[in-house]
C-alpha cells in the first residue's frame, strides 16, 4: 500500500487485497486435492472471485487517483473529514 492514499480508501484497498490473497489460498488448497469431487468447481469459482476482487481493487485505486488528480488534496481531506 502507498502512504499517499487516504486511510479510508486504503482500508478498502487492503480489504480487496486480503480477499484476493485468501481466495488464492482456497484455489491452491483445492487444486492440491484434484481427486475431491468438488475440487474443480471450487478452483473455478475461487479463480473467478480472485479475478473480480483484483479488478475491484484496481478500479478503486484508479478512481481514487483520478479524483485526487482532478480535485487535488481537497479530495483526500474531504475523505478524511468524512470519516469523523
Amino acid at each position: 500500500m502507498t502512504d499517499d492514499i487516504a486511510a479510508p480508501v486504503n482500508g478498502i484497498v487492503k480489504a480487496f487485497h486480503k480477499g484476493t490473497e485468501r481466495t488464492q489460498r482456497i484455489c491452491n488448497a483445492a487444486s492440491r486435492n484434484p481427486t475431491a469431487s468438488h475440487g474443480l468447481p471450487i478452483v473455478e469459482q475461487a479463480q473467478a472471485l480472485r479475478k473480480s476482487l483484483a479488478e475491484s481493487e484496481t478500479q478503486v485505486r484508479y478512481a481514487y487517483s483520478e479524483s485526487t488528480r482532478v480535485l487535488g488534496t481537497r479530495y483526500s481531506r474531504a475523505i478524511e473529514s468524512d470519516r469523523k
